[in-house]
C-alpha cells in the first residue's frame, strides 16, 4: 500500500510555549480525515528529555487509551532524541497535536505533523512495515 502525505506542519525552536514548558503544541492547517493516520516527530535537545505522551484533542488513540503509539526513539545528530509516535484518524475535524516533555525541560524542541493517507490503520508497531537493503 502506498502512502502519500496530505498535509504536513513543523515547529522548531520552542514554538509559542517558552524554554521552560513541559509540552508543544502544533494544529494541522486543515481539518484531517477519518481513514489517515497522523505520525508525529518530537525532538528535544538535552539529554534525560523524553516524550511521556502524544495526544491530539479530538481522542484519535493508538493501542493506548487517550495516547498515540510510540513507534521509535533514537539519539538525534546532536544532543537530543528524536521521538516517532503515531495513531490512526477513527476521529476527523480540526486536529491539534501535543507533545508532553518529561524529565525536565529544553530550551529547544520541535514537533513535525504529518497526515498521511493510503496507509496501515493497525495499532502499536503493526502499523510499519519496514525493510532494508545493503547498498552495494
Amino acid at each position: 500500500m502506498a502512502g502519500a502525505v496530505v498535509q504536513s506542519k513543523v515547529l522548531a525552536n520552542r514554538g509559542t510555549t517558552g524554554p521552560s514548558a513541559s509540552s508543544i503544541a502544533l494544529a494541522f492547517t486543515s481539518n484531517v480525515a477519518v481513514g489517515n493516520r497522523i505520525v508525529v516527530v518530537t525532538t528535544t535537545e538535552a539529554s534525560g528529555i523524553t516524550v511521556s505522551q502524544v495526544a491530539d484533542n479530538l481522542g484519535n488513540q493508538g493501542s493506548a487509551s487517550g495516547k498515540f503509539d510510540q513507534l521509535l526513539n533514537t539519539a538525534d545528530p546532536f544532543t537530543g532524541l528524536q521521538y516517532v509516535h503515531s495513531a490512526p484518524v477513527t476521529v476527523g475535524g480540526a486536529c491539534t497535536v501535543t507533545s508532553t516533555l518529561a524529565g525536565g525541560s529544553t530550551a529547544w524542541r520541535s514537533i513535525a505533523i504529518y497526515e498521511i493517507s493510503g496507509v496501515s490503520l493497525a495499532l502499536g508497531s503493526a502499523c510499519v512495515a519496514a525493510s532494508a537493503t545493503a547498498a552495494t
